[in-house]
């Protein structure tokens, strides 16, 4: 993924134009440069298209030196200086996966060996290491020694996949019941304690409802939404692993 942002007309899929990539928030770390972004415009004619985007950014870090005074931020987050005690890979990674990068921006940590973390996006937003005021050589990224005050930025990879049966392959909901057993989603069964009556095109949303509020699903980060194939004259579920 390049540092330029799309415009419409950049990219055509299958003879379908792909739109403007538009800011995902976050300033530099989820910009219309990014990876994320660049996915998102691409999804947003899935149905037309029948091709998916998936959007992953990875940075390897190894600790060279005690980061007590490399005032080390990502994505603008302090990670290392004052209560951020790193001396080794498995405390960088652990102040990562425990304060708020991971819980609110989708960015974890793992430790890949003695000196080595690996930082992942999982949303495919831009990833930004900054060094502080540190002179002393304290981290490489990517294999680059960072010093002084430099940063380091990464944009990603986008994974396209034929998504063809998923949007255009199967029919409208259809009314029926549901009964346990019948819809089972990784492990979940969504109509455990019962069964559900589902209108044709889940116009009542009741399967949508069951889906999105089951706290199982939630916990997984596993979400439905309708969406038509026909400018809204029937509607189908469309599965999202967050």
């Amino acid at each position: 993924v390049t540092s330029e942002a799309l415009s419409s007309g950049d990219i055509r899929i299958n003879g379908v134009t792909i739109g403007a990539t538009s800011d995902m928030g976050f300033g530099t770390t989820g910009s219309t440069d990014s990876a994320w972004a660049k996915a998102q415009a691409i999804n947003a004619k899935i149905n037309e298209t029948g091709v998916q985007a998936k959007a992953t950014t990875e940075i390897v870090v190894k600790v060279l030196n005690d980061l007590s005074t490399a005032d080390l931020k990502l994505n603008g987050t302090s990670i290392a200086k004052g209560d951020n005690i790193v001396t080794n890979a498995a405390q960088l990674a652990s102040v990562i996966n425990n304060g708020s990068l991971a819980q609110y921006k989708n960015i974890k940590a793992e430790v890949i060996d003695t000196d080595e973390v690996r930082i992942i996006a999982l949303d495919g937003r831009n990833l930004s290491l900054t060094q502080g005021t540190a002179t002393s050589t304290l981290i490489a990224v990517n294999g680059m020694t960072l010093v002084s005050t430099r940063s380091v930025t990464n944009r990603g990879t986008l994974t396209l996949s034929n998504a063809r049966a998923m949007v255009n392959g199967d029919a409208a909901i259809s009314a029926g019941t549901i009964n346990s057993g019948d819809l089972v989603i990784n492990g979940v069964d969504i109509a455990s304690s019962g069964s559900l009556t589902i209108q044709a095109n889940d116009e009542d949303l009741t399967l949508l409802n069951a889906i999105n509020n089951n706290e199982e699903l939630q916990k997984l980060g596993i979400r439905a939404e309708l969406y038509s194939t026909d400018s809204g004259s029937s509607y189908r579920i469309r599965l999202i692993s967050e």
